[in-house]
C-alpha cells in the first residue's frame, strides 16, 4: 500500500461530530449514496493505524464496483461506489492525542454515542444516563491498545454497560 493512503483501520472525523470507522481498505473506498449526498467525506480528516493523517479535499466517483452478481442488490440499496480520495496531509496523531480527542468529540457531540434504551432504563432496575454512559466510553476509550480496538468500542459504545453484557 502507498504511504500517501491511510493504512485501515483508521478513523474519520466528519464535519458534523460523528466519528467513522475504516476497519479496512474496501470501507474506505466503496461507499453508498446517501454518503455521497450528503457530503459525510467532505472535509472529513482521517487518521489511521500508523497516526498518519489526511484532511479529505475531495472526493471522485469512479464508479460501481463489485461482483456483477451483488450489483442489482447494490443499485437497489443505493451501495457499491467506488470512490478515490483526494487527501492532503496532514500532521500525525499520537496514539492517546488520538484517544482523547475522540473522547472530546464524545463529550461535544453526545447524540451519536447516547443509547437511549439504556438512558430510559430498559434492561435493568434504574436509567443510566449520559455521564453514567460517557465515563464507561471514555474508560474503554483509554484502556484500548489499538486502533482496530477503538473502532469496535465506536461501534458499539455501550457494550459491557449491563450486567449481561459481554464486557
Amino acid at each position: 500500500m502507498d504511504a500517501s493512503q491511510p493504512h485501515c483501520p483508521a478513523v474519520g472525523f466528519q464535519r458534523d461530530g460523528n466519528i467513522a470507522c475504516f476497519p479496512d481498505r474496501e470501507s474506505l473506498i466503496r461507499t453508498d449514496s446517501w454518503t455521497l449526498k450528503t457530503g459525510d467525506y467532505d472535509g472529513m480528516e482521517l487518521v489511521d493505524a500508523c497516526g498518519a493523517s489526511w484532511r479529505v479535499r475531495a472526493v471522485k466517483l469512479l464508479g460501481r464496483d463489485g461482483p456483477l452478481w451483488r450489483r442489482p442488490i447494490d443499485f437497489i440499496c443505493g451501495y457499491g461506489f467506488h470512490i478515490e480520495l483526494d487527501l492532503e496531509p496532514l500532521p500525525p496523531v499520537p496514539f492517546r492525542e488520538l484517544v482523547e480527542r475522540i473522547c472530546r468529540t464524545a463529550a461535544a457531540h453526545p447524540d451519536f454515542f447516547y443509547d437511549e434504551e439504556i438512558g430510559a432504563g430498559e434492561g435493568r432496575l434504574e436509567p443510566l444516563d449520559w455521564p453514567v454512559q460517557f465515563a464507561h466510553l471514555t474508560g474503554r476509550l483509554r484502556r484500548a491498545a489499538d486502533l482496530r480496538e477503538i473502532c469496535a468500542i465506536i461501534d458499539d459504545p455501550c457494550d459491557g454497560i449491563l450486567p449481561d453484557s459481554k464486557n
